[in-house]
């Protein structure tokens, strides 16, 4: 009798770590995102150019467009300004 419960408690001792290691958190799957620098860059260049041409038209309105309703801007020798209309 003490032979089996001398098995059995070895047995479970045996057991026990192979069990709480599959109990654990299993490992994060790490997804790569698409690669799109080129297309970002390409965006980036176009936002850039439009910009450029607006203020070389002297269009207003479209140069306020680039700015969010909370930009601050401080041109130099200037004070600060805050908010996109009163640009």
């Amino acid at each position: 009798m003490k032979h089996s419960h001398f098995a059995l408690l070895f047995l479970m001792l045996a057991l026990l770590p192979t069990l709480a290691a599959g109990c654990g958190p299993a490992t994060p799957q790490v997804v790569q995102p698409p690669d799109t620098r080129d297309e970002d860059e390409a965006a980036i260049q176009a936002s850039s150019k439009e910009w450029s041409d607006a203020e070389a038209a002297k269009d207003l309105p479209k140069c306020l467009s680039f700015y969010a309703p909370d930009a601050e801007l401080m041109r130099p020798g200037s004070f600060l300004v805050t908010g996109g209309k009163r640009f």
